[in-house]
């Protein structure tokens, strides 16, 4: 471990990081690039092809070329900061802000804060909530719920409906350190459902949801209840969706009152970032910070919604 990433950990050990100390630890390029080789590989440079151990540092180019298969590769290789011309200390910026404000921040705050245009700063926010998402299976005792974005309309008429995406969540019944996963989808049925639901959950867990026609044969697999929520029943036995509806009010919140105007096309991406903060809001801010590492070789999630088009949620 170099001088510089000892002294990084130390001060990490002492301090809180604020926007204030964010200065302080990372004071030039060359500390985030030793951060960042320190979060990507803790336990020694490794081939980003092959994995091989055996490298030669390339000092004058800041970069590594494997031994035994030739592949040249920098710290920046491979994550959202390859071959942008934003300097590491506006990026590390950036995370920092992203992570640290529970309901996110616009791309013209953003903008402001780092000193650059808003296109720039929209695209690096997006190039951050790229990494955000989770692959890990939940268990336990889980609840599954399915919430609507509509685009704002003066009168309720049938393309208001037509033009609604869907977002299904599931999270874990965990106090303090439940977890969740979302996707966003166009056909919300049990075709699109069952499969995430299984993909998600482990064998043997369990599942509450609404009476939701889309969720009838998940008794075939899992231990299932359910709430009749048109009989106002909220809670069932141990069968409830109070935690991932408390999820939906708040990333419909979020997004009325930061972003605004989210495109379809996107919309996975924001879930994403408001889940990494649900799923790391038990952490200080260090540790979130940190966390947001261990995503950049994640592969990257491949169901996203291919449509394009633009207007304001309700």
């Amino acid at each position: 471990m170099t001088r510089i990433a000892r002294g990084i950990l130390l001060l990490k050990d002492r301090m809180e990081l604020t926007s204030t100390t964010l200065n302080e630890f990372f004071k030039s390029e060359e500390d985030c690039v030793e951060y960042l080789i320190k979060q990507r590989w803790p336990n020694g440079v490794a081939c980003i092809r092959c994995g091989s151990l055996s490298l030669y540092n390339i000092k004058r180019r800041h970069a590594f070329e494997c031994k035994d298969c030739g592949k040249q590769f920098n710290p920046r290789t491979g994550t959202p900061f390859e071959n942008s011309q934003i300097p590491l200390l506006l990026w590390y910026r950036a995370l920092y802000l992203l992570t640290s404000n529970k309901k996110g921040i616009s791309s013209i705050h953003l903008a402001h804060e780092l000193g650059v245009n808003q296109k720039t700063a929209w695209r690096m926010l997006h190039a951050l909530r790229e990494v955000m998402h989770l692959d890990e299976q939940l268990e336990g005792r889980a609840q599954v719920d399915e919430t609507y974005f509509t685009p704002i309309a003066y009168r309720r008429t049938d393309a208001r409906y037509r033009k609604q995406v869907a977002v299904i969540g599931i999270v874990e019944e965990s106090k303090g350190r439940s977890r969740i996963r979302t996707l966003v989808t166009k056909q919300p049925d049990a075709s699109v459902a069952l499969p995430f639901i299984r993909a998600t959950l482990k064998p043997g867990s369990s599942v509450s949801t609404d009476g939701s026609r889309i969720y009838y044969r998940l008794h075939r697999e899992f231990p299932h209840q359910w709430v009749n929520h048109s009989r106002w029943q909220w809670m069932n036995g141990e069968a409830t969706t109070n935690a991932i509806e408390n999820f939906w009010s708040h990333l419909k919140r979020g997004i009325r009152a930061i972003y605004i105007h989210v495109s379809q096309k996107h919309l996975q991406k924001y879930c994403d970032e408001y889940s990494f903060r649900f799923n790391t809001r038990w952490m200080s801010q260090w540790q979130r910070f940190d966390e947001w590492f261990k995503g950049i070789d994640r592969p990257k999630q491949s169901l996203r919604l291919p449509i394009q088009m633009k207007f304001p949620f309700a």
